[in-house]
């Protein structure tokens, strides 16, 4: 199981989770938001940008990252360098499962699309698509 993180868990990590669950299968990823609030819906443009993809999110509400989301995961993504931090520093037992989704793929930051017009989205997205990509390679 892989647990994605952001800020809000509307945007970013619910998109990541998306295309890990059609690249590897239903049920095999996670998404949390640092500083979520349980039940949010996923951003309309989120969903959108995956639908041009023909991706769709099976994820569609937002949760906050707890202990045991960490716990039951054996990766956890944050989309920037700042969330990885959060992270290692709020959940220490948990911290060496923990580095940045762009790692993957010589990226930086997965740049938070929020509030920003449909092709930052589909940046954001083109993005976390090239570090799943970068799994499949591994694997």
């Amino acid at each position: 199981m892989v647990l994605y993180v952001c800020t809000g868990n509307t945007c970013r990590s619910i998109m990541a989770q998306a295309v890990h669950e059609w690249t590897f299968g239903l049920g095999t990823a996670l998404s949390a938001g640092l500083a979520a609030h349980r039940g949010e819906p996923a951003n309309p443009k989120a969903v959108w940008a995956l639908s041009q993809k023909e991706i769709v999110p099976h994820t569609r509400t937002s949760r906050p990252v707890a202990e045991a989301l960490l716990a039951q995961a054996e990766t956890v993504f944050g989309m920037t360098e700042q969330h990885a931090a959060v992270l290692r520093q709020r959940f220490p037992a948990q911290a060496a499962k923990v580095q940045t989704l762009g790692s993957l793929a010589g990226l930086g930051d997965i740049a938070d699309p929020y509030g920003g017009g449909c092709e930052v989205y589909e940046t954001a997205l083109a993005q976390i698509m090239a570090c799943v990509a970068a799994m499949v390679v591994r694997a």
